[in-house]
């Protein structure tokens, strides 16, 4: 965790980068990499060099840093159109600890956020700890089958139910309420998946347009992308 950053509210930090850097998916990847954290299964994803590198810890996000980067990127671009938030399969947050910061860095008018997973290995004085600073911000304990939302979410991020018919109602339901959302897991193959999970589903969807966020960094040797659909009829 060496030079890892000990506040997981990091609005401070991205407000403090220029626009250039805030579009540039790079310097956001070296910032997740290098600042931030991340916390991956090493074994699982086949990374060798793991005792090596300094990516590790801070608040453990599980996204390569290169697909988080691009994605920030993105929402950059189209953040007068986001300003509220939804993430399915929070696990411990570290994802929507930096997704949340990053919108509420560059968008005075961003509004409500909420976690939802049915797990409760989120870190719940984490999760406190940050609602204090931003206090928009929910933790819903429920599985997204039973979760109905009560508002518009402009970005929605999923990376809850990865078998077929789980992630798919997951995506169908909130398609209806979001401006974009974000599927992980679009290239990962996987025998626990023997109906294709994510992929299966990303391949299929043919009525919106869509962008493939893929690592290029080759201490991730194990694809897993996340894919990004525009919902045109709502922007």
């Amino acid at each position: 965790m060496k030079n890892k950053l000990k506040n997981i509210d990091l609005k401070k930090e991205f407000q403090q980068m220029t626009d250039t850097q805030l579009s540039d998916w790079k310097c956001l990847s070296n910032f997740i990499f290098n600042k931030a954290g991340i916390k991956l299964n090493v074994k699982k994803l086949k990374i060798t060099e793991d005792k090596k590198m300094d990516c590790w810890g801070g608040v453990l996000c599980l996204q390569y840093p290169d697909e988080i980067g691009k994605l920030l990127s993105i929402l950059y671009k189209y953040r007068d159109h986001i300003n509220s938030f939804c993430e399915i399969g929070t696990d411990r947050g570290g994802s929507f600890f930096i997704i949340d910061s990053f919108l509420r860095a560059i968008n005075p008018n961003m509004g409500k956020s909420i976690a939802v997973d049915k797990s409760t290995t989120i870190l719940r004085h984490s999760f406190e700890e940050y609602k204090e600073k931003n206090n928009q911000v929910n933790f819903i304990n429920v599985n997204s089958k039973n979760f109905n939302p009560d508002q518009n979410y402009d970005f929605c991020f999923i990376d809850g139910e990865h078998e077929y018919p789980g992630c798919k109602r997951d995506f169908y339901k909130m398609i209806k309420y979001s401006n974009l959302i974000a599927l992980h897991d679009i290239k990962f193959k996987d025998k626990i998946f023997p109906n294709g999970g994510v992929l299966h589903l990303w391949e299929e969807i043919d009525d919106f347009n869509k962008i493939e966020l893929l690592n290029e960094d080759s201490h991730f040797p194990v694809p897993l992308g996340i894919g990004v659909v525009i919902n045109d009829r709502r922007m």
